[in-house]
């Protein structure tokens, strides 16, 4: 690569990428090389994530047994822990709810009314809640598709 000027000191920009977990430098114009290390950070950015998540859980999980939903940190930031025990989220099963509609003999664009078809299905909440108010057979369908999970731990950062 070609050098460049900084008031009279001539600055070479690099070929190399220093990769941010080893430091190791990644020539820029070795694909191999980029595609091998892409690689290997993609891996280190399952492993970080998977480790946040279990981080997360074990602050939320001691932050409210001791009562509490934030955590001071130091340089006066605050750690708001979310989800957890008591905070629940419905899952809904949008194939399940839309083979058992069909069985129920609602009309089909109804149904898509439902769930909408996409690369997955999706049920529409409102939509569903109309329909189940309409008959008990629907009502009883969208219930054999709906359940709720424990959401997991989150952790929010801001400044104090």
């Amino acid at each position: 690569m070609e050098p460049c000027s900084v008031g009279e000191i001539e600055v070479p920009l690099s070929n190399e990428l220093a990769l941010p977990t080893t430091g190791e430098l990644i020539p820029l114009d070795d694909p191999v090389a980029c595609a091998t290390a892409y690689e290997g950070l993609k891996r280190m950015e399952a492993k970080i994530a998977s480790a946040k998540r279990d981080l997360a859980q074990a602050a939320g999980a001691a932050a409210t047994e001791q009562g509490t939903r934030s955590i001071r940190l130091k340089g006066g930031l605050v750690a708001r822990v979310t989800g957890g025990e008591g905070g629940e989220e419905t899952v809904y099963d949008a194939e399940r709810i839309e083979e058992l509609l069909r069985k129920a003999e609602l009309p089909e664009d109804a149904i898509r009314q439902v769930v909408r078809e996409e690369v997955s299905h999706k049920v529409m909440v409102r939509e569903a809640k109309k329909v189940a108010a309409a008959h008990p057979k629907f009502a009883d369908a969208i219930a054999a598709g709906t359940s709720t999970v424990d959401k997991p731990y989150g952790i929010e950062i801001r400044k104090a």
